[in-house]
């Protein structure tokens, strides 16, 4: 195995970030995004990747892009809320991966 993280865990990670920036502000509405190219090369990724990445945050309602006007912020939150059982489900599987991680209990 050569150690390289592949795009699929990269893509992940991009999403991640994004999706902070956008939830605790260092992202607003209107921000611009940088564009695929300049993302992929940065984090040594396809350019697909990104453009997913991009694709599925704008299908959250967070994004938008245009064809030669770019991406930007449109959102800086979801618009729906989310159930007690959905957040409960959620924070039970991050405990989980964390355990799996090798953090202890």
């Amino acid at each position: 195995m050569s150690g390289r993280v592949p795009d699929a865990s990269r893509a992940e990670r991009i999403y991640r970030s994004l999706r902070r920036d956008i939830a605790e502000g260092r992202l607003e509405v209107g921000d611009p995004l940088p564009p695929v190219r300049a993302v992929a090369r940065k984090a040594g990724v396809n350019l697909n990747t990104v453009a997913r990445v991009y694709r599925r945050l704008a299908a959250e309602g967070l994004l938008v892009s245009a064809r030669g006007r770019g991406t930007r912020v449109i959102a800086v939150r979801q618009r729906r809320r989310m159930r007690k059982g959905e957040f409960r489900e959620r924070v039970r599987d991050l405990l989980a991966d964390a355990v799996l991680g090798g953090l202890s209990r």
